[in-house]
């Protein structure tokens, strides 16, 4: 069928403008962009994260001022965006620590791919077939557990510091 790959490829555009959908593009060492790429999904986490951070400010501010609390008229709006704010700020922060660990197949691995020389880059690029088994083993150790959370949550501490605890986060 002559044209059938053409059909396919546009419809997959038509689905990635409005689904949010596409093809998976990898990245490849030789790619100039390479570096810039592996950067853009941590840099973007935390920018949600930050941006998060000042809605949860912004609606912590007027809860306070309503008199914080289920009384208020517009608590049933607030507190469910507050505690939402919240926890995109936790989730946004945990995905850029997460993906800039330098293990492959995180971007962390590829950042760090490209800030080193190319001798020592070839010799980092082997592991990257093991990279995945790695990955699964220290999660199920608890290593990147116990490196990563301290670090969310000190950075939540940072763009949060407020008075309003959850006792559900």
């Amino acid at each position: 069928m002559p044209g059938r790959g053409r059909k396919i490829e546009t419809e997959s555009s038509t689905c990635a403008r409005f689904a949010g959908t596409g093809n998976v593009t990898p990245v490849t060492p030789d790619d100039a962009e390479h570096h810039g790429k592996s950067k853009a999904g941590p840099l973007s986490n935390l920018i949600l994260a930050v941006s998060s951070a000042i809605l949860y400010h912004l609606l912590a501010a007027g809860f306070s001022l309503g008199g914080g609390g289920l009384s208020t008229p517009l608590a049933f709006i607030t507190e469910p965006l507050l505690l939402m704010s919240y926890a995109a700020v936790r989730i946004n922060i945990g995905l850029a620590i997460f993906n800039i660990i330098p293990i492959p197949p995180l971007d962390g691995s590829k950042i760090l791919a490209g800030i080193l020389p190319a001798t020592l880059a070839d010799s980092y690029a082997r592991i990257e077939r093991f990279g995945f088994l790695i990955l699964l083993l220290l999660l199920f150790t608890g290593i990147i557990d116990r490196l990563v959370f301290p670090v969310i949550r000190m950075l939540t501490g940072l763009l949060l510091q407020s008075d309003i605890v959850f006792a559900c986060c």
